[in-house]
Protein backbone atom coordinates (compact mmCIF):
# COMPACT_ATOMS: atom_id res chain seq x y z
CA UNK A 1 0.00 0.00 0.00
CA UNK A 2 1.51 3.33 -0.71
CA UNK A 3 0.26 6.76 1.40
CA UNK A 4 -3.15 7.67 -0.83
CA UNK A 5 -4.14 3.93 -0.52
CA UNK A 6 -3.87 4.23 3.28
CA UNK A 7 -5.05 7.67 3.82
CA UNK A 8 -8.11 7.02 1.39
CA UNK A 9 -8.64 3.21 3.51
CA UNK A 10 -9.06 6.37 6.87
CA UNK A 11 -10.98 8.12 5.38
CA UNK A 12 -13.47 5.14 4.45
CA UNK A 13 -13.22 4.41 8.54
CA UNK A 14 -13.63 8.18 9.25
CA UNK A 15 -17.27 7.55 7.14
CA UNK A 16 -17.88 4.45 8.63
CA UNK A 17 -17.89 6.13 11.72
CA UNK A 18 -20.27 8.78 11.06
CA UNK A 19 -17.76 11.21 9.90
CA UNK A 20 -19.77 11.35 6.60
CA UNK A 21 -20.18 14.50 4.16
CA UNK A 22 -23.25 16.03 5.95
CA UNK A 23 -20.91 15.96 9.38
CA UNK A 24 -18.40 17.70 6.94
CA UNK A 25 -20.01 20.32 5.42
CA UNK A 26 -20.99 21.10 9.12
CA UNK A 27 -17.29 21.89 9.94
CA UNK A 28 -17.19 25.60 8.51
CA UNK A 29 -14.83 27.22 10.94
CA UNK A 30 -11.27 25.18 9.72
CA UNK A 31 -12.01 22.59 12.35
CA UNK A 32 -10.91 19.82 10.15
CA UNK A 33 -7.54 21.32 8.46
CA UNK A 34 -7.00 22.49 12.61
CA UNK A 35 -7.25 18.88 13.33
CA UNK A 36 -5.31 17.66 10.66
CA UNK A 37 -2.20 19.66 11.73
CA UNK A 38 -2.69 18.42 15.37
CA UNK A 39 -2.62 15.00 14.07
CA UNK A 40 0.57 16.11 12.20
CA UNK A 41 2.29 18.66 15.16
CA UNK A 42 2.05 15.64 17.55
CA UNK A 43 5.17 14.05 16.84
CA UNK A 44 7.12 17.50 15.42
CA UNK A 45 10.96 16.94 16.30
CA UNK A 46 11.12 20.35 16.71
CA UNK A 47 9.34 20.96 20.26
CA UNK A 48 8.35 24.71 19.73
CA UNK A 49 5.76 23.06 17.00
CA UNK A 50 4.55 19.88 19.06
CA UNK A 51 0.81 19.57 19.91
CA UNK A 52 0.10 19.53 23.50
CA UNK A 53 -0.65 15.82 24.32
CA UNK A 54 -4.24 13.99 23.93
CA UNK A 55 -5.41 15.38 27.28
CA UNK A 56 -4.97 18.81 25.61
CA UNK A 57 -7.10 17.58 22.75
CA UNK A 58 -8.31 21.07 21.58
CA UNK A 59 -12.13 19.66 20.89
CA UNK A 60 -14.93 18.77 22.93
CA UNK A 61 -14.83 14.84 21.19
CA UNK A 62 -13.13 12.05 22.40
CA UNK A 63 -9.65 12.52 22.83
CA UNK A 64 -7.57 10.84 20.27
CA UNK A 65 -5.52 7.60 20.79
CA UNK A 66 -1.93 8.18 20.79
CA UNK A 67 -0.58 5.85 18.42
CA UNK A 68 2.64 6.85 16.36
CA UNK A 69 4.30 9.44 13.56
CA UNK A 70 2.91 6.99 10.79
CA UNK A 71 -0.70 6.71 11.60
CA UNK A 72 -0.90 9.95 12.87
CA UNK A 73 0.08 11.16 9.59
CA UNK A 74 -2.34 9.09 8.12
CA UNK A 75 -5.64 10.23 10.20
CA UNK A 76 -4.01 14.33 9.49
CA UNK A 77 -4.10 13.66 5.68
CA UNK A 78 -7.37 11.40 6.04
CA UNK A 79 -8.80 14.38 7.37
CA UNK A 80 -7.20 17.40 4.95
CA UNK A 81 -8.68 15.36 2.51
CA UNK A 82 -11.90 15.84 3.97
CA UNK A 83 -11.34 19.15 4.27
CA UNK A 84 -10.69 19.11 0.78
CA UNK A 85 -13.80 17.51 0.03
CA UNK A 86 -15.93 19.76 1.64
CA UNK A 87 -14.22 22.60 0.20
CA UNK A 88 -15.30 21.26 -3.51
CA UNK A 89 -19.05 20.82 -2.29
CA UNK A 90 -18.81 24.14 -1.54
CA UNK A 91 -17.79 25.15 -5.43
CA UNK A 92 -14.17 25.96 -4.39
CA UNK A 93 -11.88 26.14 -7.38
CA UNK A 94 -8.24 25.66 -7.11
CA UNK A 95 -5.91 28.07 -8.33
CA UNK A 96 -3.71 27.33 -10.91
CA UNK A 97 -0.71 30.12 -11.41
CA UNK A 98 1.08 30.12 -15.01
CA UNK A 99 4.61 29.81 -14.30
CA UNK A 100 6.90 32.55 -15.00
CA UNK A 101 8.98 31.87 -18.15
CA UNK A 102 9.76 28.45 -19.32
CA UNK A 103 10.83 27.26 -15.44
CA UNK A 104 9.18 26.24 -12.89
CA UNK A 105 9.28 28.34 -9.81
CA UNK A 106 8.60 25.62 -7.18
CA UNK A 107 12.10 23.68 -7.92
CA UNK A 108 15.41 25.10 -6.79
CA UNK A 109 17.39 26.55 -9.17
CA UNK A 110 20.79 23.93 -9.48
CA UNK A 111 22.98 26.46 -11.11
CA UNK A 112 24.80 28.95 -8.91
CA UNK A 113 26.60 32.24 -10.42
CA UNK A 114 30.72 32.06 -11.00
CA UNK A 115 32.19 34.67 -9.27
CA UNK A 116 33.30 37.28 -11.61
CA UNK A 117 31.54 36.24 -14.96
CA UNK A 118 27.90 35.63 -16.45
CA UNK A 119 28.36 31.67 -16.31
CA UNK A 120 26.36 29.44 -14.56
CA UNK A 121 27.82 26.32 -12.87
CA UNK A 122 26.71 23.68 -11.62
CA UNK A 123 26.54 23.73 -8.03
CA UNK A 124 27.89 20.29 -6.74
CA UNK A 125 26.24 18.81 -3.34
Amino acid sequence: MDAIDLIAAERDRQMEKGYDAAHDDGQENGQLAHKSQYYLSLDNPNPQHQAQPADHYPYGEERPKLRNRLDHAIRAGALAAAEVDRLLRLGLTQTVEEPDNETDTDEEDSTAETKGTDEKSPVVA
